[in-house]
């Protein structure tokens, strides 16, 4: 999913201040009659700062500037189009030291400065990197109506994405995305802008390997006091544009870079030469950095504990492993549940059938999941290594336990159909880790049956995750088929490491691999 789209319903509360660090960008051509309302409404607000990008006009517009006090202008020398001064804009502002939202309102007096506090608050609230206003159809004129449903339906249909208002000119983007247009869009275009600067921004998240958040805000506008400066040419040149970036998007969706990680659990003392079995073998097909979860202090099922810190040569191995590149990631402290599950079948047969007693965070309580998250900080501290991911063993985890995992830093989690990032900003990503552990050739068969179905139906997604267990040596050798898909997916999929992907899917390594 290259866009994740969200839409809210009710009108943004208005009035009140904007939020430190917040800049208005105006676009204006020929806007005499219009800025100083504007402009006062703008000062209304306290923005840090609000700036006019002149594109050419040829009435007072520039004059008007002149005489208002606290406002930033910019003129350019002719009439480029909005797309121009947009660009021209965003470029100064990528200078400005202190701003981290961009504002982006029309000049003609159709969208309501007042608005923008409640929309800033309804984006910090649901994370999104950019919103976008919609207008209500009773609020526009009949022509518009219908160039503004084709147009949406055009992206729809064609794009695959729904954007609830593609020509609003209402929009706040945070600051490097607002810095990456002011670099990216074309020099030259008019009315496009909208168009286009989705598009940049949809190709942007497709190389990050993370989905672009848009939120969708109901925005009051004021038509009885602008008319479109659109001419039937400029309309013409819209349908063009609407359906070049639609099927730019379904370009940039369809051929989004896919990436995955390739992970050895449960590695501790107890399981230390299946591990090296396991990491050779991969490193035979070209994985040479997979992630690897550590154990701090393994509890097997008869009651005997490895402790990291009483095998050097693991630990060793590990650090030699992590100098070459591989990941570390704590893996809870004892792999053992500390007791019976709660009460409920529920919670039986996950404990008894699906983790087989491993589900050693699912029911903890914030004290405990910390206590047990530092204990296994300090171990893996004491043998030179450092995690900055967790991961629950049989991914089940309280959500105390997530609270936990946050509160000391960890840099994400991961259960067994999402990856959470932890960062402020960074929503889940649905994307399911395909596991092969089988107890027998009966199971084997079936469960490679149902990874194939997980697999087929993740393709889309950006990041796909593969397991593999130090158990998959034995019985019927799960591993060996588990190494083979990975071998057939890397061309498609080149490995990555979870942080990585989180600092945006490293894409040096990525050119290379692919």
């Amino acid at each position: 999913m290259v866009i994740q789209s969200t839409r809210i319903n009710g009108f943004p509360n208005r009035g009140g201040q904007l939020p430190g660090g917040v800049a208005i960008l105006i676009p204006a051509y020929n806007e005499a009659a219009h800025l100083p309302g504007l402009l006062a409404a703008c000062r209304a607000v306290r923005p840090a700062l609000v700036l006019v990008v002149d594109d050419g006009s040829s009435d007072e517009t520039p004059e008007v500037l002149a005489r208002e006090d606290g406002v930033a202008t910019l003129r350019l020398a002719e009439n480029r189009g909005k797309q121009a001064a947009v660009k021209r804009g965003l470029q100064h502002l990528a200078s400005q030291a202190g701003v981290c939202l961009v504002c982006l309102i029309d000049g003609d007096g159709q969208h309501d400065p007042g608005e923008l506090p409640g929309l800033v608050q309804q984006m910090l609230d649901h994370d999104a990197e950019v919103v976008v206003g919609v207008r209500t159809q009773e609020q526009m004129p009949v022509q518009r109506r219908l160039s503004n449903g084709l147009v949406n339906v055009g992206f729809l249909v064609l794009g695959g994405v729904d954007l609830f208002d593609v020509q609003s000119g209402l929009r706040i983007y945070r600051k490097p995305l607002a810095d990456l247009l002011g670099q990216g869009l074309p020099p030259e275009g008019g009315y496009g802008v909208e168009h286009e600067s989705l598009a940049l921004l949809a190709q942007h998240a497709a190389e990050r390997g993370v989905p672009l958040r848009v939120l969708g805000a109901p925005v009051s506008c004021r038509y009885g006091e602008a008319r479109s400066k659109m001419r039937p040419a400029a309309m013409v040149g819209l349908a063009h544009q609407t359906v070049r970036q639609a099927l730019r998007i379904r370009q940039v969706r369809t051929a989004a870079r896919r990436v995955m990680t390739v992970e050895i659990h449960d590695v501790s003392p107890a399981t230390f030469d299946e591990v090296v079995e396991l990491d050779r073998a991969l490193s035979r097909i070209g994985i040479t950095r997979p992630t690897l979860l550590v154990v701090p202090r393994y509890e097997d099922e008869a009651g005997r504990v490895w402790d990291l810190r009483e095998d050097p040569r693991l630990a060793r191995w590990l650090r030699e492993r992590r100098a070459a590149g591989a990941e570390i990631v704590q893996h809870g402290l004892t792999h053992r549940a500390p007791g019976a599950p709660p009460p409920g079948l529920v919670n039986a047969l996950m404990h008894r059938w699906f983790s087989r007693g491993c589900d050693e965070f699912a029911h903890l309580s914030a004290r405990e999941a910390c206590r047990r998250l530092r204990s296994g900080r300090r171990i893996l501290q004491a043998c030179g290594l450092r995690a900055e991911g967790f991961i629950a063993p049989a991914w089940q985890q309280s959500r105390a336990t997530i609270q936990a995992v946050a509160r000391l830093g960890f840099r994400f989690t991961a259960f067994l159909d999402r990856v959470q990032p932890l960062g402020p900003g960074r929503p889940a990503v649905d994307t399911p880790a395909l596991t092969f552990a089988a107890p027998n050739v009966v199971v084997d068969h079936g469960k490679r049956a149902v990874m194939r179905g997980l697999e087929a139906w993740a393709r889309p997604a950006p990041l796909l995750r593969v397991a593999l267990h130090p158990e998959d040596l034995h019985g019927a050798r799960p591993a060996d088929h588990a190494i083979e898909r990975i071998r057939r997916l890397l061309p498609h999929r080149p490995q990555v490491t979870y942080a990585e992907w989180l600092d945006g899917g490293a894409p040096e390594r990525l050119e290379r691999a692919a």
